[in-house]
């Protein structure tokens, strides 16, 4: 019956802004992407009748579902837009969200979508010859939180810059803000990265780094002060591959994707 499903009340849309990846470290863009959270649509799902929050996970996938479909694996917590997903701005990309119930196993969806932009024609071609230098712009990564909101306020920035810096601007705090998670440099990486990070207020926070099965590879918990801050970490801490980093604090919590390579 309806009752023995989870409820689902989630955002209809996302909008998603791709950012810009240096596949192969060679100095150049090649490739626009961002991750989307199964979780990032979620507004105020329930469980099943008599069930516990704690019994429900979010999971998405590409495409529309139906009445016929059923949900994806239990891993699907994410998916990941790229230039293949891509055709002009914005393009109306189809997700499935779903509300899976792990104790009784009944799970209940709706059709959500996600409105995939490339303000700097990373997928055209036209920004092959972008170069990742020590010079600064005013580009700055738009970056998702769990709340439907864009963390940049420089869409309007300078798009006809020739360069772009992997070291991200110092943006100035002010308090009521919430934390901006900035996109680790390099990323790819080989031997250390360095993730940066906005605190509206000076307070404690935990950085956790987690594999793809979201086992925890380390951590670090710390005051930071209001404003920016960055962690360094080499790959003697990590394991190769897709890594997932989180940064919690009284604020929230917010989590972004690296890779590590060999």
């Amino acid at each position: 019956s309806a009752n023995d499903l989870p409820s689902v009340i989630a955002h209809n849309s996302l909008t998603a802004i791709l950012t810009p990846m240096d596949t192969n470290q060679n100095g150049i863009v090649d490739m626009g992407h961002i991750e989307i959270w199964a979780k990032e649509f979620n507004s105020s799902s329930a469980p099943a009748c008599g069930g516990s929050p704690n019994d429900i996970m979010f999971l998405i996938a590409k495409g529309h579902a139906d009445e016929m479909s059923t949900p994806p694996s239990q891993d699907a917590v994410a998916v990941e837009l790229t230039c293949s997903d891509f055709t002009n701005n914005p393009t109306i990309v189809p997700i499935q969200f779903w509300v899976l119930d792990t104790i009784g196993g009944s799970a209940d969806y709706t059709n959500v979508v996600v409105r995939l932009f490339d303000n700097h024609n990373y997928c055209s071609g036209e920004s092959q010859n972008i170069q990742v230098g020590n010079q600064f712009t005013s580009i700055e990564v738009p970056q998702l939180d769990f709340h439907n909101r864009i963390r940049n306020q420089a869409e309007t920035a300078n798009m006809n810059s020739e360069t772009l810096s992997l070291r991200p601007q110092r943006l100035k705090a002010r308090p009521g803000q919430s934390q901006v998670l900035l996109q680790n440099r390099p990323n790819p990486f080989r031997t250390e990265t360095t993730i940066g990070f906005e605190l509206p207020q000076s307070t404690t926070i935990r950085l956790r780094i987690l594999d793809g099965t979201g086992r925890m590879l380390t951590e670090v918990n710390g005051y930071y002060k209001m404003g920016y801050n960055e962690i360094h970490l080499d790959r003697n801490q990590l394991t190769s591959g897709i890594l997932y980093y989180e940064l919690s604090s009284r604020f929230g919590n917010v989590t972004k994707r690296m890779v590590l390579i060999d």
